[in-house]
This record gives structure tokens, sequence and C-alpha cells, in this order.
């Protein structure tokens, strides 16, 4: 049923496969140059506010409430960044010298979150569609802060050792640009693979039906 639909809605869009293929390829490409554009401007704000000690400051004042949960500077200065950027967000908790259980606990409310990187990549693409924002970013806030609570009893049940404090190993190993780029590079070829298969797919289907059609 799916690659009958498939088939049909390009059948009433009226242009060839060629076409069609050319055109998912340049759009798959145009989305992952806006999503890494994203992640490079907000990586850079971070980094930013850090050499300006801004999100000390912030952390600083938000650290002092959240004392008697046992959350110290370093963590809240890692949230707060990864508020921003999750990527980076996520980076900066394993660096921080706190029990495993509270990483994994700001990790799921980061991921949860999603960052304002992500938020921003999500509004330009729902423009238009009638979604309202600021609904969408406070599921999101609420999905984060249910993501950690869950995170915490699951923790302890599953691996109780992590209570203990693990310190960052210092030549634990990081990511240069060049990986980065290496695997950037990989996950695309890999998609626009996965697109002219199943355009492949698709005229195959295309071809069977035709000719079903005309022996009847």
């Amino acid at each position: 049923k799916a690659l009958s639909a498939l088939s049909d809605a390009r059948e009433r869009d009226g242009r060839p496969i060629g076409e069609l293929l050319g055109d998912a390829v340049r759009n798959s490409v145009n989305v992952l140059l806006m999503v890494g554009g994203f992640i490079v401007f907000f990586s850079v704000v971070i980094d930013l506010l850090m050499r300006i000690k801004v999100i000390d400051a912030i952390a600083t004042v938000v650290s002092i409430p959240l004392k008697p949960f046992h959350i110290g500077h370093s963590l809240v200065k890692s949230i707060i960044g990864g508020m921003l950027e999750v990527t980076t967000g996520g980076k900066l908790v394993s660096m921080t010298s706190v029990s495993l259980q509270q990483k994994i606990a700001a990790v799921s409310f980061l991921v949860g979150w999603s960052g304002l990187s992500i938020h921003a990549q999500t509004a330009s693409l729902l423009s238009g569609t009638g979604v309202r924002f600021s609904l969408y970013a406070l599921c999101k806030f609420l999905h984060g802060i249910l993501a950690a609570l869950l995170s915490i009893p699951l923790t302890r049940l599953l691996y109780p050792a992590a209570s203990e404090v693990f310190r960052p190993f210092p030549g634990a190993f990081s990511p240069g640009w060049k990986e980065i780029l290496l695997s950037s590079l990989h996950l695309l070829v890999a998609g626009i693979l996965c697109i002219a298969l199943l355009a492949v797919l698709c005229c195959l289907f295309e071809k069977s039906e035709k000719a079903r059609s005309g022996r009847h």
C-alpha cells in the first residue's frame, strides 16, 4: 500500500523520476547544510559566552537554590551550555567530576529538551504549518524534566554503582574536525544511496504496475 500510494503521488506530481530524485537529493543537502550551520552557530555562541564568563555567572546564580539537591556549579554550567546546543552540552557534562547518576540525569534532560539549536531548526521547518512553537518548546522542556526524573530510579535499579563519582579521564579521545567531517560525509553518502535505492524501487514498481494494467 505504501509503495502504491507513493507511485500515485508521483503520477499526480507529474515530474519524471530523475527530476524527483534530483530534487530529493538537493533538498536533503540543503537541510544538512542548515542543520550543520545551526550546530556551528550555537557552538560558537556557547564558546563565546563561556569565554566572557556569562554562563559562569548564570550558573553561579542558578546553582544556589540547587545546592540542597547536591547539584554543583560545574554541572549547572554544563546543563546551561547544553540547553543551547545538546551535543556540546553532553560533552561538557561528561567532563564534570560528578557521579554517573547525575551525568545520566543531566544528559537525559538535555536530550529531552534538545537544545535551542534543534529548536531553531524545528522552527525553520515548521514555519507555515500552523504548529505553535511555544507549545512545542513547553512540551520539550517538560519532556526533559520527565526524562531526568525517570532516569534517577532507573539508574539506581539497573546500575547501583552509578552513585559513585567518576572523574573524567584526561587522555580520553575527543574527535577532531577531520573525524567529524568524515563521519558526516559517510552519513551523507549513505543517505543519498538510500534515496537512490528508493527511487529505483519506485521506478520498478511503477513499471510493474503499468505492465499489469496493460495486460488487463
